[in-house]
Parts: structure tokens; C-alpha cells; sequence
């Protein structure tokens, strides 16, 4: 009778140790597909204009642990005019909108503003490289992506400046040209990172990407403008009321925009990087898979 007793308890304990195992082995097959689920995984396939949305925001929330010092030094260039204008005016004798507008014409201002653009597309072009490289490998070297934003600078230079003058100059004409031309070669500057191009040839190459395509990329990247203008105005309209309440002057109203503008910017700046990466390589799969059926095609014709 006391063998059958402890047989009984040895096999329920058995039992029990089985339905713990089983237990710890969904908890840990679960944990990893959480985990899988979490990280940033490359689309194989072209995606639906959400799924481009999703990747975006994927690439943004798993990178930036990886690219946020460029975020940060690009944030500290972007606010340094204000935090210069605000420096200036504390030290001057008169205040005022007229002090302002003569700091702002004094020569030493544009040769620190013009230092600061080139500056600021040499990090913009490292923070490409570096999601660009957390894309085709997992992670990204701050290094190497620094050194491929100073071997690309003048590139990068002479696409921002012809970029902006045949936007501005469509503009200016009649408003529609401009908004086509901002569509059209806007990936001009990922595809110069990514495949090494010239400028000629990300110009080429960036119409070829969008073209039958051009709405579904403005609508994408409107997305990712408007996500940026939220909280950019929330930010500013927080910072706006800390200093209508605690009735700051001029000058230090200045350098308070300005450092709040280096966190806002810290966060926000890789967003439409992020964005348009997402849609270029989206935009690849389309043409590539376009490519594939006209060459089946064309083998089916002969």
C-alpha cells in the first residue's frame, strides 16, 4: 500500500515538473518571437503605403540607440545660429528688432551659418550611411558612416543646392512644377549614399524610382512631415508659454528656443531619414519585381 502511495506521488511529481517544463518553454519560445517582432527586419516584398509606414517607424525606433550622437551634434548645429543671436544680444547695449536684424547681416553670422550648412550636410550624410548599414546589417558603425558623409560632402553639396534651386525656381513660377520636382527628386540624396552615385546619376536615378509612383511617395512623406510638425509645435508652443510665463528677456528667450530645440531636434531628425529610406528600398522591390515580369514576358513572347 505505501509503494503504491509513493508511486503515485512520484508520478504526480513527475507530471507536474513536465507541466512546468512545458510552461518555461512557451514562456521562452513566446519572449523570442516578442523579440523578433521587436527588431528591425528589411522587407522582401513591396509593401503597402501603412507597411512602408510601419518599416519607417521600425527602422527610427531600433536605430536610434545607434545613430543618436549623430542626431545630437546635427540638433547642436541646427540650434548654434539662435544660441549665437542670443550670446550677441545679451551682451548688447540696445535690444530690439532692429539689434536684431544688425547682428544678423554682420558678416561673422553668415560665415557662421554657411560653416554650419556644410557641417550640417556632412552629418546628414553620415546619418544616412549609419541607417543605411543598421538596415543591410544590424548595426552601424558611427566611424565608417562619418567617413562616408566627408568622402560625399561636395556630392552631397551640389545635390542639396541644385535640389533647392529647381524646387524654388518651379515655385516661383507656377507653384505645381516646384511640387512635382520636390517629389520627384527627392530620394536623390539617399540614392547618392546608398549606391554611391553621382549627382547626375541620383537625379536619374530618383526620377526612375518614383515615376508612376509619385503620389504614393508624397504621400509618405507627408506623413513624416506632418509627424515632424506636431511635435514641433507642441515643443514650441510649450517653450512659448514657459517664457510668457516667467517673462523672459530677449536674449534668454533665444537661447531657451535654441535648447529646446536641440532636444526636439535630437529625436525628430532621423525621422524622415528614416522615412524616405524605407521608400526607397520599397520603391526598389517594385521596380525590380516590375523588371522580373517584363523579362518573363519577353521570354514568353519569343
Amino acid at each position: 500500500m505505501t509503494s503504491y502511495r509513493h508511486d503515485d506521488m512520484a508520478s504526480a511529481a513527475s507530471q507536474f515538473a513536465l507541466q512546468l517544463l512545458s510552461i518555461s518553454k512557451a514562456h521562452t519560445i513566446e519572449a523570442r518571437f516578442e523579440q523578433e517582432e521587436s527588431m528591425y527586419v528589411r522587407a522582401s516584398a513591396p509593401r503597402t503605403i501603412g507597411g512602408v509606414l510601419d518599416d519607417a517607424i521600425s527602422l527610427y525606433r531600433n536605430s536610434y540607440a545607434s545613430v543618436w550622437p549623430f542626431t545630437l551634434a546635427a540638433a547642436v548645429v541646427v540650434a548654434m545660429p539662435g544660441a549665437f543671436l542670443g550670446v550677441q544680444l545679451a551682451h548688447a547695449r540696445t535690444l530690439g528688432p532692429q539689434a536684431i536684424l544688425a547682428m544678423m547681416k554682420a558678416p561673422s553670422y553668415w560665415l557662421t551659418y554657411a560653416l554650419i550648412v556644410v557641417f550640417h550636410v556632412a552629418i546628414y550624410g553620415a546619418l544616412l550611411s549609419a541607417l543605411n548599414s543598421f538596415i543591410e546589417r544590424g548595426q552601424a558603425s558611427l566611424g565608417a558612416a562619418f567617413a562616408t558623409g566627408m568622402s560625399v560632402l561636395p556630392r552631397m553639396l551640389a545635390v542639396s543646392v541644385l535640389f533647392g534651386l529647381m524646387v524654388a525656381i518651379g515655385l516661383f513660377v507656377l507653384i505645381v512644377p516646384g511640387i512635382y520636382l520636390s517629389g520627384i527628386y527627392q530620394l536623390a540624396v539617399v540614392v547618392l549614399i546608398v549606391e554611391r552615385a553621382g549627382v547626375s546619376e541620383s537625379f536619374g536615378i530618383s526620377r526612375r524610382l518614383i515615376k508612376g509612383y509619385w503620389w504614393r511617395s508624397a504621400t509618405i512623406v507627408t506623413v513624416a512631415i506632418i509627424i515632424v510638425f506636431v511635435f514641433s509645435l507642441i515643443g514650441g508652443m510649450v517653450n512659448g508659454l514657459a517664457v510668457g510665463l516667467f517673462g523672459f528677456g530677449t536674449s534668454f528667450a533665444l537661447l531657451d528656443q535654441a535648447i529646446v530645440g536641440i532636444v526636439l531636434n535630437a529625436f525628430l531628425l532621423p525621422l524622415l531619414p528614416c522615412f524616405l529610406l524605407a521608400m526607397y528600398y520599397d520603391l526598389k522591390l517594385r521596380h525590380e519585381g516590375g523588371d522580373l515580369a517584363a523579362g518573363v514576358d519577353a521570354l514568353a513572347a519569343r
